[in-house]
């Protein structure tokens, strides 16, 4: 399984359904610079050096700017490796996002010093069963997490620039402060809302930065969507402890090692009731979507599996 996971595509504010807005009023959300670079992830696995790559994954760990940034990430990663292997000890690598700023080729505005510099935005884990992305405030904990080490440093500085942390319904998007605390000019790019109560998280660009706006989505779009995302939701309902212990007494299986084999049959086993009980998501366009259940499966088995052997 590859160290490199593409980040998850974030559309524009005004790409965003009214409704959805709504319906997520109460959400809380931490609003960040949006800092002018290029899209970089950072991974790394077990006993081995970082691998740096670009946001389609080619790989940029011998890139000179890449090179001179990681340098000066050098004592902040070493603890992170720390921090992550005490907060997530049972996963087999994981990846940190970071925009990398003041490349000599990739940019229009300066920041700080003017040298190559990565600023950290998300962060992901990879168990056995594959990626499972984690959001903006687990990003803060493995930083609080540092103070615990044995070298303690302090992250913010390699965070992108955190400038409030609001519920959804009380920013007013029209008086969202334009300057940046740390280019030259003090010009920003736009600003980021990192949702830590659901997956709805998006970026408003500010003017001069905007990107080409798209056409704004179809009413048969926006339903498939409303679609994909209820039956999604009662997809979710049939992974429960019950069924997990069912699968076991079936697969005699009950040692660690075969989580990934219990998961993949737990799987099978809740999407044949779920297909018997809403058969018109049988052969549906984005079947994939709506079987989407990230972790659940595996922990739910891990959690299973160790009140068993307690």
């Amino acid at each position: 399984m590859s160290i490199f996971k593409h980040w998850p595509h974030m559309d524009n504010l005004y790409q965003i359904d009214k409704q959805a807005l709504k319906d997520h009023a109460n959400d809380v959300v931490y609003i960040t610079e949006k800092c002018d670079g290029c899209n970089l992830c950072l991974g790394k696995e077990p006993n081995q050096d970082w691998r740096i790559f670009s946001r389609n994954g080619e790989d940029w760990s011998q890139n000179r700017d890449v090179k001179t940034a990681m340098e000066r990430l050098k004592l902040m990663l070493n603890s992170i490796d720390v921090a992550v292997s005490k907060q997530y000890p049972y996963i087999n690598g994981y990846a940190l996002y970071g925009e990398l700023v003041n490349s000599q080729k990739l940019h229009r505005l300066w920041y700080g010093d003017k040298k190559p510099q990565i600023l950290l935005f998300g962060f992901a884990i990879r168990t056995e069963i594959g990626w499972r992305f984690k959001n903006f405030q687990d990003l803060i904990n493995v930083a609080i997490q540092l103070n615990f080490t044995a070298h303690p440093t302090d992250m913010t500085r390699f965070v992108v620039p955190i400038l409030n942390k609001k519920r959804l319904k009380d920013i007013n998007f029209e008086q969202l402060s334009q300057n940046s605390v740390l280019t030259e000019n003090g010009i920003c790019e736009g600003v980021v809302l990192h949702n830590i109560s659901s997956d709805l998280s998006f970026k408003l660009k500010f003017a001069g930065f905007e990107e080409k706006a798209k056409s704004k989505p179809t009413a048969e779009e926006l339903e498939l969507k409303r679609t994909i995302k209820g039956a999604n939701s009662l997809f979710v309902n049939y992974f429960t402890e019950q069924r997990v212990y069912s699968v076991l007494s079936k697969m005699n299986a009950t040692d660690a090692k075969e989580i990934p084999k219990i998961v993949k049959a737990l799987t099978v086993d809740a999407t044949e009731d779920f297909m018997k009980d809403h058969p018109e998501f049988v052969g549906h366009e984005e079947l994939k979507k709506i079987l989407n259940v990230g972790a659940k499966g595996f922990l739910l088995v891990k959690k299973v599996l160790s009140q068993q052997n307690e």
